[in-house]
């Protein structure tokens, strides 16, 4: 697929059927999120995190149900991206590039995704016990994730037809 037709594919699913996803596909996604660009080349200051057993899964929506919504959004499949060096402002750009690529991979397969990161944010701020679910190695902190599944069908939004950004833009 040529990249602006998967820029124009791209976009958030809020809601995801309960089909399994294929390792394999897990496997390419993760591939590409650890080829994304990383600053200075400090990819040994990430970590992904692949969430997929219910029971792990159940301990995350624990969390991101207080509010009342599920804020997985009832994805099968997390993929948390943390870091292991928060003092370094670039941990947070890398940890996004990471999850972007997973997102663009993902659409490439027919998957849906989301980035999520508010609830995730908030478990962090009040060391929610549901953290221990991650078993994170030593140092690390997940910054956001990816929620991957197939789109319930009501969530399968047509291609944009064009690019137009949404960004305000000034030439100097």
């Amino acid at each position: 697929m040529d990249f602006l037709d998967l820029v124009k594919l791209r976009h958030s699913c809020r809601a995801y059927t309960d089909q399994p996803v294929a390792d394999h596909l897990i496997d390419e996604i993760l591939a590409v999120g650890g080829n994304a660009p990383v600053g200075r080349g400090l990819y040994n200051n990430l970590h992904f995190t692949v969430v997929q057993s219910e029971s792990a899964l159940n301990r995350i929506r624990e969390y991101s149900t207080i509010n009342g919504n599920d804020r997985s959004f009832g994805a099968n499949v997390l993929i948390f991206v943390s870091t292991n060096n928060l003092e370094n402002l670039i941990s947070y750009e890398n940890v996004a590039c990471a999850v972007d690529h997973m997102a663009l991979a993902a659409s490439n397969l027919g998957l849906g995704n989301c980035y999520l990161y508010g609830f995730i944010r908030d478990m962090v701020q009040e060391n929610a016990p549901q953290l221990d679910a991650l078993n994170l190695p030593e140092g690390y902190v997940p910054l956001a994730a990816l929620a991957i599944g197939y789109p319930v069908q009501n969530q399968v939004k047509p291609p944009k037809t064009e690019l137009i950004s949404k960004v305000k833009i000034q030439r100097v």
